[in-house]
């Protein structure tokens, strides 16, 4: 699945056959939608993800995700990137390690988005 003008350094994996149910954390009556996993941007960090519904930067989340034999896992995610696309909006979420008590991920999460963020005005 690598290319050869590929920037990303880790590993991807084909997710055509998953399913993904997404969720912001930060409104508590927010509903559940519906999203399509991008396949190319599946690995042990993240996953790509595009729905019609527009979440913002930085924003956690909550996914529920499916696989074809119906295994099913929840993990949460920051979204550290979002374009436009012809189905809504794609997004790159970064998975937050759920072995640390769920509040300090979510605030390390959200310290490292923001050092990325400011680096990468200073490079551009």
């Amino acid at each position: 699945m690598d290319h050869p003008n590929e920037r990303r350094e880790h590993t991807r994996y084909s997710a055509h056959h998953l399913d993904v149910l997404i969720k912001s954390r930060h409104l508590e009556t927010g509903l559940w939608e519906t999203g399509a996993v991008v396949s190319a941007d599946f690995n042990r960090f993240g996953i790509g993800i595009e729905t019609e519904h527009c979440f913002a930067m930085g924003d956690v989340l909550s996914l529920i995700i499916r696989t074809d034999d119906s295994t099913i896992t929840e993990v949460s995610g920051i979204v550290c990137n979002r374009i436009p696309c012809e189905q809504g909006y794609r997004f790159g979420i970064r998975f937050i390690d759920a072995t640390e008590d769920s509040d300090t991920a979510v605030t390390v999460a959200r310290e490292l988005y923001e050092l990325e963020q400011q680096a990468a005005v200073k490079l551009h």
